[in-house]
């Protein structure tokens, strides 16, 4: 999924992206995500490519399952110790899911790390799901 092969998620990637002005908009991001009306109840909910940082703390809505694919290894282990369970490896291309699996799909900060992302947001809008949401950072491809 990553454009590097060497894109290490580690402690020294998530305190510069989650601190000083980089942080400002890295979690008004988070917060825009939820902005929109319901009361619905989720019954599940994705995040692709959490890394260590998940949007689940910024969800308004009720929700019965939240999962997490990622392809970091950093990012799962990371993730498993902090107690989040549904935490799936993922290729970066082919979900672990059935069609239509999930009400919500969350893709937040990234699409900048996805080699194709206009062929990875088609994949998801047209085939799979409901309610999608994406925030990026930077698109240079687009």
């Amino acid at each position: 999924m990553y454009k590097t092969k060497k894109f290490n998620l580690g402690s020294v990637y998530n305190n510069h992206l989650y601190t000083g002005i980089i942080g400002v908009f890295m979690k008004y991001c988070h917060k825009n995500l939820e902005t929109f009306k319901t009361d619905n109840i989720f019954s599940n909910v994705l995040e692709i490519g959490a890394g260590t940082a998940p949007h689940k703390t910024y969800i308004k809505h009720q929700f019965d399952c939240y999962y997490i694919v990622e392809t970091s290894d950093f990012a799962i282990n990371y993730l498993k110790k902090t107690g989040m369970e549904k935490v799936i490896k993922y290729d970066g291309k082919n979900l672990p899911f059935e069609d239509a699996f999930f009400d919500r799909i969350i893709i937040s900060h990234v699409l900048e790390h996805v080699n194709n992302p206009e062929e990875f947001i088609m994949e998801y809008y047209l085939f799979h799901y409901r309610l999608i949401q994406a925030c990026y950072g930077e698109l240079p491809e687009i």
